[in-house]
């Protein structure tokens, strides 16, 4: 699996983000995560162009100008549609790589629409940092994209990070889409020594994430989901597991 980061001058996300991320994610999916870190001309929102791996890719860019004032002055955004970013990361969803996705310093479009993320069947997904309003939605939106790269459809569990209806960014997976990621792996549905351990791996990195103080998010974020994990992991070992 791999995670791109373009540079920006926007700084979104740190490189302690970036690691952050990476980290989770690999043991979140149990598969090793590659970061690719490319330069921010590598993006280039007006040239309209994606350059990835000495490969560039023409992308479908639109440009918004907000009514300026006599004290404000026009804000130019620029967006990209999902589907041309999907056409230059398409690459990059073979071998080594199971799934690929991109985070990017842009709003992304679908159809006119503006998006958090999307994924698409050729196992390549994308994340807007600009529209995701924390650290934890960016992680969160990543997540349930890459689920989507690897098979998992939506989720109608109150607290499944594939909820497409959820109000809020969660960590939770549902038993069934964690049932799911045992078979991915080939292990047996009733082999709770594999949740335990899971368990056991993500509550550190959790914990780390709840002291997050990056530039994208704040402390404190993932207080619930830390306190989740150690009663499952606490209800686990009374089950004598």
């Amino acid at each position: 699996m791999a995670c791109i980061f373009f540079e920006s001058e926007k700084h979104i996300l740190s490189i302690n983000d970036r690691n952050q991320i990476v980290a989770l994610y690999a043991v979140y999916f149990g598969l090793e995560v590659d970061m690719i870190v490319l330069s921010a001309d590598a993006l280039d929102l007006t040239a309209g162009t994606m350059t990835i791996l000495g490969t560039t890719t023409i992308l479908s860019t639109n440009k918004k100008t907000s009514k300026g004032s006599k004290k404000r002055k026009r804000d130019v955004t620029m967006s990209v549609d999902v589907f041309s970013v999907f056409d230059a990361l398409v690459d990059l969803a073979s071998e080594p790589y199971i799934s690929t996705v991109a985070f990017m310093a842009c709003h992304l479009t679908e159809e006119g629409g503006c998006v958090l993320g999307r994924a698409c069947g050729d196992r390549v997904a994308c994340v807007s940092l600009l529209d995701c309003c924390s650290f934890k939605e960016t992680l969160c939106v990543g997540l349930h994209e890459l689920l989507h790269t690897l098979g998992f459809d939506h989720c109608n569990s109150w607290q499944c990070v594939l909820n497409a209806t959820g109000d809020a960014p969660w960590l939770y997976l549902s038993p069934v889409n964690l049932s799911k990621l045992k078979h991915m792996h080939s292990i047996p549905i009733k082999d709770n020594i594999f949740v335990l351990k899971r368990y056991n791996s993500l509550l550190p990195l959790v914990e780390g994430l709840d002291s997050h103080t990056g530039s994208n998010g704040g402390g404190g974020e993932f207080q619930v989901e830390k306190e989740w994990l150690n009663q499952r992991i606490q209800s686990m070992h009374a089950l004598g597991l």
